[in-house]
């Protein structure tokens, strides 16, 4: 789900630090026939959610080519002028998603698969370059009923010829804001590669964590960094998260207490009585620190 926004994110980093682009670049750098009211929309604003672009724009079962999902997106009307305020979207990141393939000349699976993934030995990581065993997929469930995989439901995968026959649009429609499969072993692995220099210099992390957008107009609320949430705890500590869901069928949430050493990742396959990751995490955070 959403927690794939981070390396979303972090492939964007990735290539400003190899210097094929800028967070200040306009998106006409990249696509064309954008429209006026769109033209000054930056990398910087799709990052942090203040780009004015909707939740979701129109609906992925009827994109079969990246060109249609630009002319859907860039087509949708501005919740807001760009840069002036924040609202949470899955088509901002997905059009980065898309920024990811323009500069860096690859898919945005295999880009982040080279650049982020192998670095940091995830080696269960990504959407397609795994070559997963679907054996091991997980299954959802809802309503304590089979829902199936992501790759049934989502991905059309053909079982007995062994391919992929077309993706509903995931490929270049949901992919960037939420298209990604992992395992805790390897959002671990990923989670620890920030305490050393293989993927990103420091100046690129603190670019990643800085508070950039206020997430709600009330003092005291949380920021949005680049594809993190970021929080300040009743401690007077920082909390690094985020959370995602798909199809309210599977859930995951990170949280990286930074402060105080302290991280957990929670995945589950069923939202049944309400015991999604969102729902525990609460749970998990009283238990820690209620005891120290």
């Amino acid at each position: 789900g959403s927690v794939t926004k981070q390396f979303t994110a972090a492939a964007i980093v990735k290539l400003e630090m190899q210097g094929k682009l800028q967070f200040t670049d306009p998106i006409t750098k990249y696509f064309k026939g954008v429209p006026p009211d769109k033209s000054r929309i930056t990398i910087h604003q799709l990052l942090t959610h203040s780009s004015g672009i909707p939740f979701v724009v129109g609906s992925c079962k009827q994109i079969n080519s990246r060109e249609e999902y630009l002319a859907m997106a860039l087509d949708a009307p501005l919740l807001f002028e760009p840069g002036t305020k924040y609202r949470y979207s899955n088509s901002g990141y997905d059009l980065l998603a898309v920024i990811v393939e323009l500069a860096s000349d690859t898919s945005f699976d295999e880009y982040i698969s080279e650049n982020l993934f192998k670095a940091a030995g995830m080696k269960q990581t990504g959407m397609f370059v795994p070559k997963y065993n679907l054996e091991n997929i997980a299954v959802g469930y809802r309503d304590g009923k089979r829902w199936g995989t992501v790759y049934e439901k989502l991905f059309r995968y053909d079982y007995s010829n062994r391919k992929f026959l077309d993706v509903y649009g995931f490929i270049v429609c949901g992919r960037g804001g939420g298209g990604i499969l992992s395992t805790v072993g390897d959002m671990y692995k990923w989670h620890k590669q920030f305490d050393g220099g293989r993927v990103f210099t420091k100046a690129a992390k603190d670019k990643i964590f800085t508070p950039h957008v206020r997430e709600a107009e009330e003092a005291g609320s949380s920021f949005y960094g680049y594809g993190w949430t970021i929080f300040s705890t009743k401690r007077n500590t920082k909390l690094i998260a985020h959370n995602g869901n798909v199809n309210d069928v599977f859930e995951a949430d990170f949280l990286r207490y930074v402060d105080e050493d302290v991280v957990f990742i929670i995945m589950t396959n069923s939202l049944y009585l309400e015991q999604g990751a969102v729902n525990v995490s609460p749970q998990i955070t009283k238990i820690i620190f209620d005891n120290l």
